[in-house]
C-alpha cells in the first residue's frame, strides 16, 4: 500500500501524520510509539484487538518480515501494563 492510496477525502490526518514522522530516526519513532501506547492505555482507549485486525488487513500489502515485526511489536505492547 502506498501513501497515494490514502489520498481520498477524509484521510488528510493520515497524510499529515505520515509527513511529520517519515524522516525520523528509528529510535525516535519507537519512542513516540511507546509514548502513544502508554497514553492510550492510561486513557483506557488502547485497543489491541483492533490493531491486530488492522495489521491482518494490511498483510497482503507488506513484506512478510514487516508483518512479523508488526505482530511482535504489538505483542510487546500487550506485555507491558
Amino acid at each position: 500500500m502506498r501513501l497515494s492510496d490514502f489520498k481520498q477525502e477524509g484521510n488528510e490526518d493520515i497524510i499529515e501524520k505520515y509527513n511529520q514522522l517519515k524522516d525520523l530516526p528509528q529510535e525516535e519513532l519507537s519512542s513516540k510509539l511507546f509514548e502513544e501506547v502508554a497514553r492510550q492505555k492510561q486513557a483506557g482507549t488502547f485497543n489491541a484487538a483492533m490493531l491486530y485486525q488492522t495489521i491482518e488487513s494490511m498483510k497482503s500489502y507488506m513484506p512478510q518480515e514487516t508483518y512479523i515485526n508488526m505482530l511482535s511489536l504489538l505483542d510487546s505492547f500487550n506485555d507491558k501494563k
